[in-house]
């Protein structure tokens, strides 16, 4: 992965961004699994 941003949705199907500056994704057959470096300005 390559600096952007990651949009997905939580189990009660609010929706969340998180800003990435890169990182790795592997798709299996019942999940996805994402290791990535978030940007400085998402960290809380």
């Amino acid at each position: 992965l390559s600096r952007g941003e990651i949009t997905f949705k939580t189990t009660d199907n609010r929706e969340e961004r998180i800003t990435i500056k890169g990182g790795l994704m592997k798709v299996e057959a019942t999940k996805i699994l994402i290791m990535a470096d978030l940007d400085e300005h998402d960290r809380s």
